[in-house]
């Protein structure tokens, strides 16, 4: 899959600031992001806060950490593929298209598969898509 493929096969791809958790149970928690910038998609969201559900979660307070999608961090810079269902969003391929700001560049938050070629050159190309400065003033 390419960059241009995740584009045309989702209706937002979207840089974006984690700005809340809540509803967590262990299978996943509801993550409000707040949307910085349109990588591609309607400008509708740009500026709202989307809340999406991510793997993994907390219940009892035990942590039910996913592997291939562990929770960012709040405050955290993510980049995420997003479809609109209604008046909610739902976050397409958590577990391969989902990723996350570290050291002023963004990294595909699944360490298991970072290192595969095709998805190397799109989170190369996202981190060209993505000023710098959209990093460090969102």
């Amino acid at each position: 899959m390419s960059l241009n493929q995740l584009k045309k096969n989702s209706d937002f791809l979207v840089q974006g600031t984690v700005i809340d958790f809540s509803h967590s149970n262990k299978d996943s928690t509801n993550v409000s992001i707040y949307i910085n910038h349109i990588i591609s998609g309607s400008e509708e969201i740009l500026g709202k806060n989307v809340d999406v559900k991510l793997p993994g979660g907390i219940e009892q307070n035990v942590y039910y950490k996913s592997i291939q999608c562990p929770l960012p961090n709040l405050g955290q810079k993510v980049i995420l593929r997003l479809d609109k269902k209604e008046d909610n969003y739902e976050i397409l391929a958590p577990n391969s298209n989902f990723w996350i700001e570290k050291n002023h560049e963004f990294v595909l938050n699944n360490q298991n598969i970072r290192q595969e070629p095709a998805l190397e050159e799109i989170t190369k190309q996202l981190n060209q898509a993505i000023p710098y400065r959209y990093t460090d003033l969102c």
